[in-house]
């Protein structure tokens, strides 16, 4: 469990700077310390919170075989199906974060919809240079990003990316909007030009600055599957 943030630059600059406004935007709300990986054009880190004494081995931000770098917060449900998908085996040193990679590994994002539980997820791809962001299928673990045309920052914690990115007193009017005529929008938030990423949705950022959103999962309430055929008489 945790928080995790970060920053990209379009440029490919340096990104050593920025992990010190991450350490110190993370640091109040992670007691059990936090972690930063810097790269050229990327600085991700994570802010640990541990609530159990297993997941202090379990060190983010993580890169996989592959060469996707990420950051996660937390609970996968499904963890021990998903390793026998991917034929690994079933060990306890296997993060939840490394099962998830592993799947955008072998499936891309359509394979995000396969991660049962409470998450959200930030991978960097390097060799495409593109950042994917993205949450559960309900939105129950926020993530939040902000976009310039020379970066984007993206952040578990409104508060934090609001302060990292000045617009704390940057007040959205479409959220004014909406607050008042009670149509509340869960990708909306108070801050002008931060949003939320949507439920069930992977928003993916290339260095060329562009932008999609794929929804990964959606409920279809037009099929009903009955278990017993004799309750469709109920």
């Amino acid at each position: 469990m945790g928080a995790h943030a970060g920053t990209f630059y379009f440029d490919g600059r340096p990104a050593r700077a920025a992990c010190c406004a991450l350490r110190s935007g993370l640091e109040p709300i992670a007691p059990d310390g936090v972690s930063v990986h810097a790269e050229d054009g990327v600085a991700m880190a994570h802010g640990a919170c541990h609530v159990w004494a297993g997941e202090s081995r379990w060190a983010q931000p993580q890169r996989s075989p592959g060469g996707f770098m990420g950051t996660w917060d937390g609970r996968l449900d499904n963890r021990d199906d998903l390793l026998l998908r991917l034929g690994r085996r079933l060990d306890d040193e296997t993060s939840d974060l490394d099962v998830a990679l592993a799947v955008f590994e072998r499936w891309g994002i359509d394979g995000l919809r396969l991660l049962i539980g409470d998450w959200s997820l930030a991978i960097w791809d390097a060799p495409r240079r593109t950042l994917h962001l993205a949450r559960d299928y309900m939105g129950v673990r926020p993530l939040y990003y902000c976009t310039t045309d020379r970066w984007v920052m993206w952040s578990s914690s409104l508060g934090e990316l609001a302060q990292r990115t000045g617009r704390v007193d940057a007040l959205s009017e479409e959220f004014v909007a909406r607050f008042m005529t009670l149509q509340l929008s869960t990708n909306v938030t108070p801050y002008a030009g931060v949003f939320a990423v949507p439920a069930a949705t992977c928003a993916s950022i290339t260095a060329a600055g562009s932008q999609t959103g794929q929804q990964f999962w959606r409920l279809n309430p037009d099929r009903i599957r009955f278990g017993d055929l004799e309750r469709l008489d109920r």
